[in-house]
C-alpha cells in the first residue's frame, strides 16, 4: 500500500506555517504500513513554533491517525483456515475441552458442553458463555470473548492469520509430543549438566528418528528444547537475563525463586488426569529455599507466577531495564541526536516500556486463534488419547512414530501409564493451545528491545547457574551477545512450556513468530508519526533476515 495515496496535506499554503507529511517509503512487507516521517521546514521562528497549535497541526494528527487506520484495513488478513480435526475425528476427541464434563471411560467431552462452547466462541456473548457446563463446581475458562474486542493501535484481534496446527495424526505432533515426554522426563535435570547427561542423550537420539521433529538439525543434548534463533543455541541453555539482578531504578536484589519440589508431578494416574480435564486444579507447592533458576521446572515456577496484565511478563521488563543497568547502546540505526538532545521519551528509556506494555495487546489476537479458530488441545489431553491406544481402549489415529518412540517406553517405566506428566498441579491453563500466549508476548517485546538497542553488544562476564542453584559461576566459552540472549531469553519461555507440559513446539514457535508480527506492525505505525527523518528500525528477525521497519 502506498500511503501518498491515503495521506493529503490540508494546511495553510503559508510556507513559513506548514508542516508536511513527508513520504520515507519504505514499505513494510505483509502489514500494509509505509514509513512516514513528520518534517519541518527550514524556518524557525516563532510563527513556525506557534503553527503547530493551528488548524494545520490538527489535520495533520488526524491525516496520521486516518493513514494508520486506512493500512491496517488493507492489511487485515481473510481466510482463517484450521486443520479440520474438529470435524474430522469422532467425538471432539482431537479438540480443546478442558473444563467442561468428561466421561468416565475415554475422558472425551460431552459432546452437548462442546456445542454449548461452540455456540459461546461464535457468538462471543456473555449469555453464551455463562449456558457452557463445566465439569468441575467453580472452573473457569480463560479469555473466551477477548477476540472480540478492538484495538486503538496495531492490528485487529481478527486481523491477523496463522497457518493451521500439525493435524492430530500427522508426525510432527507425534514429533512435538514426543518432545514434550522428554521435557517432562528431564524438568529436574541442571542446565549446567544438560550437555553430559545420559538422558538428554537418550532424548536426542529418540527425536532424531522422528520424521516430524523440527527442532535443530542434529539433536544432540546441547542443543535440546532449543530454537535455533541467532545467538541462541550460544552458551548456557538458560538466557543471561534470567539470571542478571531484579532491577527497578535504585533498587536490586538478586533474581531467585523458590522452585517446585523436585520429582513432584501431576498428572500422572488416570484418576488425576481425568480431575484435570473436568477443570480440577489447585496450588502447587514449592520449596521453602530460593535459589538461582538451575532447572527447567526452576522455570515453570517462573512462568507461572509472571505478571501479563498492566504491564510486559516480568521477564521481558526485568530485561528492558538491565539493559538500562548494563548502558547497552542504543541501535546504531536509530537517528543520530544532538549532543544536548536525551530524547528519552522518542529512542530510548521514556518510550520502550510503554511499547513492551503495548504488546500485551497481542494477548487479544492470540485469544482469537485459540477460541475462535483452531481449539487445538492440550499435550496432557492428547497424551490421554495415547494412553487409550496403547492400553487397546480406543482406536485415534495416533502417529506410529510416537507409540514407538522410547519417550513413550520410559514414561511407562517410571509411572504406569503414558500419559504426560505436569509440572503445575491442575495442568495446563483453560484455554487452548495453539498458539502460545506466552510466546507471543515473548516474541513481540524482545523484538521491541532489538530495535532500539544494540544487538551486537558482548555480555560481559557471563554466568551459569551450579547444580543446585545455591551460586552463580563464572561461565567461559562462546561469545554471547545482546541479541543472541534476547533471542534465547524469547526461546527459553516458549521450550519451557513444553517441558512444563502445556505445550508442543508448533504452539510456541508460531506465537514467537506471530508476536514478532504484531510488535513490527507498532514500530510500523511508531514510523510514521515521528518528527525525525531516518530510514526507520532495523534489526535482525528471529529467522535471521534483516528487516527495516
Amino acid at each position: 500500500m502506498n500511503l501518498a495515496n491515503e495521506i493529503r496535506d490540508h494546511e495553510p499554503g503559508d510556507a513559513s506555517k506548514r508542516r508536511f507529511l513527508q513520504l520515507a517509503g519504505s514499505g513494510i512487507a505483509g502489514l500494509g504500513l509505509a514509513g512516514v516521517s513528520l518534517g519541518a521546514d527550514a524556518a524557525d521562528d516563532t510563527i513556525a513554533a506557534v503553527s503547530n497549535l493551528d488548524a494545520g497541526r490538527r489535520a495533520q494528527a488526524y491525516q496520521c491517525r486516518l493513514a494508520a487506520a486506512r493500512a491496517q484495513k488493507t492489511a487485515f488478513e481473510f481466510e482463517q483456515t484450521t486443520n479440520g480435526d474438529e470435524a474430522a475425528i469422532a467425538n471432539y476427541a482431537a479438540c480443546y475441552s478442558k473444563g467442561l464434563p468428561h466421561n468416565d471411560v475415554l475422558g472425551e467431552v460431552d459432546p452437548a458442553a462442546y456445542k454449548a462452547l461452540l455456540k459461546a466462541t461464535r457468538s462471543g456473548k456473555s449469555v453464551d458463555l455463562a449456558a457452557v457446563p463445566m465439569g468441575t463446581p467453580g472452573a473457569k475458562l480463560i479469555n473466551v470473548r477477548a477476540g472480540f474486542n478492538f484495538s486503538l493501535f496495531g492490528p485487529d484481534a481478527q486481523g491477523l492469520t496463522v497457518p493451521p496446527p500439525a493435524a492430530f495424526s500427522s508426525a510432527e505432533i507425534g514429533a512435538d509430543m514426543a518432545e514434550a515426554y522428554w521435557g517432562a522426563l528431564t524438568r529436574d535435570v541442571p542446565f549446567i549438566e544438560y550437555g553430559g547427561n545420559t538422558m538428554l542423550g537418550d532424548a536426542a537420539a529418540d527425536l532424531a528418528r522422528q520424521p516430524g521433529y523440527l527442532g535443530p538439525a542434529n539433536p544432540n543434548p546441547d542443543n535440546l528444547f532449543r530454537i535455533a534463533f541467532p545467538g541462541a543455541l550460544d552458551g548456557p541453555w538458560l538466557s543471561q537475563f534470567f539470571w542478571m539482578p531484579l532491577a527497578n531504578g535504585p533498587y536490586s536484589s538478586e533474581q531467585v525463586v523458590k522452585p517446585p519440589v523436585a520429582g513432584v508431578d501431576f498428572g500422572a494416574t488416570y484418576d488425576e488426569w481425568l480431575s484435570f480435564q473436568r477443570g480440577a486444579g489447585g496450588p502447587t507447592p514449592a520449596g521453602t529455599t530460593a535459589r538461582y533458576i538451575a532447572t527447567a521446572r526452576d522455570l515453570t515456577r517462573v512462568l507461572q507466577l509472571d505478571v501479563p496484565f498492566g504491564s510486559p511478563f516480568v521477564h521481558e521488563h526485568q530485561a528492558f531495564l538491565n539493559l538500562l543497568r548494563l548502558g547497552v547502546p542504543r541501535n546504531p540505526f536509530l537517528p543520530v541526536l544532538a549532543p544536548n538532545d536525551n530524547a528519552a521519551n522518542q529512542y530510548g528509556a521514556g518510550l520502550v516500556p510503554q511499547l513492551i506494555a503495548q504488546c500485551n495487546t497481542a494477548l487479544q489476537p492470540i485469544f482469537w486463534q485459540k477460541w475462535q479458530v483452531h481449539r487445538r488441545l492440550r499435550p496432557e489431553a492428547y497424551a490421554g488419547r495415547v494412553h487409550n491406544v496403547m492400553r487397546k481402549f480406543a482406536t485415534y489415529p495416533v502417529s506410529s512414530d510416537l507409540l514407538n518412540s522410547a519417550a513413550l517406553q520410559k514414561t511407562f517405566s517410571k509411572q504406569g501409564t503414558y500419559l504426560l506428566s505436569q509440572a503445575w498441579r491442575g495442568g495446563c491453563p483453560a484455554h487452548p493451545s495453539y498458539p502460545s500466549a506466552h510466546s507471543v508476548v515473548a516474541g513481540s517485546t524482545v523484538t521491541i528491545l532489538k530495535a532500539f538497542y544494540n544487538g551486537e553488544t558482548v555480555i560481559a562476564n557471563p554466568v551459569v547457574a551450579n547444580a543446585d542453584g545455591s551460586a552463580l559461576l563464572p561461565y567461559s566459552g562462546a561469545t554471547l551477545t545482546i541479541e543472541g540472549e534476547l533471542n534465547k531469553l524469547a526461546a527459553n519461555i516458549g521450550m519451557n512450556r513444553i517441558q512444563n507440559g502445556i505445550h508442543y513446539r508448533n504452539d510456541s514457535m508460531q506465537g514467537l513468530l506471530l508476536g514478532e508480527r504484531i510488535a513490527v506492525n507498532l514500530l510500523a505505525e511508531l514510523r510514521m508519526l515521528y518528527a525525525d527523518a531516518f530510514e526507520g528500525f532495523h534489526f535482525r528477525k528471529f529467522e535471521g533476515s534483516t528487516i527495516t521497519v
